[in-house]
């Protein structure tokens, strides 16, 4: 049996459609975090860290680095989110196309570039990671740890 350009299209529209959901990318907060500068603390990543700063007992020159840290990380997130978006819209613009237009390679590459995307924001949420983790003592990172793994609770 012959395959046909519309199986690819609709398992690629499958595949994005799963994506999006799962990612979101960035269409669930738009209006708040996006369009306002306001970042809800369930997307930001340094939420916790500041949440305990009195338990770990944070200096006021660590808070301002957090500070710093959270402005970059978020500068470079909305670009990354941008650039998926736009490569989604592209991608979608290639599986939409009539059936004898539909390039199979250029849409292969789009995905690769969509997975690029992606590894991009993950490493940025490492360097953070890193980054935070530099920031504390020993002892705060220790005790930061242990609050992490009891929860809210501590």
């Amino acid at each position: 049996m012959k395959r046909t350009g519309s199986g690819l299209v609709i398992s690629l529209i499958f595949l994005v459609s799963v994506t999006l959901g799962v990612y979101g990318c960035g269409h669930h907060y738009r209006g708040t975090a996006r369009d306002t500068g306001y970042t809800p603390y369930f997307m930001d990543p340094l939420h916790n860290i500041e949440l305990y700063a009195d338990k770990l007992g944070l200096t006021d020159d660590q808070l301002k680095k957090f500070a710093e840290l959270r402005t970059r990380y978020h500068k470079e997130e909305i670009r990354l989110r941008a650039e998926m978006e736009s490569a989604f819209i592209e991608l979608n613009e290639l599986t939409h196309k009539d059936k004898p237009a539909i390039d199979q390679e250029k849409i292969y590459k789009k995905a690769e570039e969509i997975g690029a995307i992606r590894t991009s924001m993950l490493k940025n949420v490492i360097i953070l990671e890193l980054d935070v983790g530099k920031l504390l003592s020993d002892e705060q990172y220790k005790k930061f740890g242990q609050i992490m793994r009891k929860g809210s609770s501590y």
